[in-house]
């Protein structure tokens, strides 16, 4: 009986062996079902990336903004002057009217209308920047203050910022405040009481900076008011109401570094291009880039 119960049970196994080994080599609905939920998930994922690349430019080709007296209350490190009717504003008016048509569709554009830069009203500075990396900028990054951008620039200058070199200009209590602040923000990387600067392809967004400045008649005056905007601009311009029969003013334009506009003209396409220089140039470069997205990227779209 026990030989027999064991021949029994082999047999039996043998038996039910034959149908797993079946089911091992024959492709049924499980296999065919999972190689469909591959390619589902593949295709999935395609789509899913056309769309964010579909989104993103058209997110970027929708980003051109004002920043004004108008608005004041959305760019708390800017303040501005209220434009005067007149002559002036018209052919500012119709400008800006070509810039947001002409605008590029790869990157931002904010334009400041009369922004106060240290004393100084420029008719139009006109930012072109990346929102692509301040999306990766941390939340703390908006708590920074205008004078802040002192020490962004003094870092981009020298590479690294010592806390006792901020209180000693600042004093122990608001220096302390100032530091915060700046480790807060991730600007920079945070080695013991000192800041070491970070690639400013990080840091920086801006890809453009350009200053207008606006005119009837007195070009001589426009290109001096033109040319102070340099210390920060990394383009500055003169807008006329006309250019015809000037050769004087176009040579002084050229040797100043400087480019004409008239009505009707881009910043890429007009009568004298100007000298394009390296930015960041000042603190007031930072204060631009540190202004231009903090209305136009929400924190939660922000690593």
């Amino acid at each position: 009986m026990h030989l027999h119960k064991n021949h029994s049970m082999k047999r039996a196994g043998e038996a039910g062996s034959q149908p797993r080994a079946a089911c091992q080599h024959r492709p049924g609905p499980p296999d065919a079902g999972s190689r469909i939920t591959e390619k589902w998930d593949r295709m999935h994922a395609t789509i899913v990336a056309a769309v964010k690349c579909l989104s993103l430019h058209f997110r970027r080709s929708k980003m051109f903004s004002y920043a004004s007296s108008k608005t004041a209350d959305q760019h708390p490190l800017a303040s501005f002057r209220t434009p005067i009717e007149g002559p002036e504003l018209r052919i500012v008016e119709a400008f800006c009217n070509d810039l947001h048509a002409n605008a590029a569709s790869d990157v931002a554009t904010t334009v400041f209308v009369e922004p106060k830069i240290f004393g100084c009203f420029p008719d139009l500075v006109i930012v072109e920047w990346d929102p692509d990396i301040v999306t990766m900028w941390s939340d703390g990054r908006e708590q920074l203050e205008a004078g802040d951008t002192y020490w962004l620039h003094y870092l981009h200058q020298l590479g690294e910022l010592e806390r006792a070199t901020i209180c000693e200009r600042q004093g122990n209590k608001r220096g302390t405040l100032t530091w915060d602040r700046l480790v807060e923000a991730n600007i920079a990387t945070l080695k013991g009481d000192r800041l070491c600067s970070r690639p400013l392809s990080e840091v920086y967004a801006v890809k453009r900076l350009v200053a207008v400045e606006a005119k009837i008649g007195n070009w001589r005056r426009g290109l001096e008011q033109a040319f102070q905007n340099t210390w920060f601009a990394s383009e500055s311009f003169l807008l006329l109401d006309q250019l015809n029969g000037r050769n004087e003013l176009f040579l002084r334009a050229s040797e100043l570094g400087l480019g004409l506009l008239e009505p009707g003209a881009s910043l890429n396409e007009c009568p004298l291009l100007p000298k394009r220089g390296a930015h960041p140039l000042s603190q007031a470069s930072w204060l631009f880039n540190e202004s231009v997205w903090r209305t136009s990227i929400p924190s939660e779209s922000r690593h």
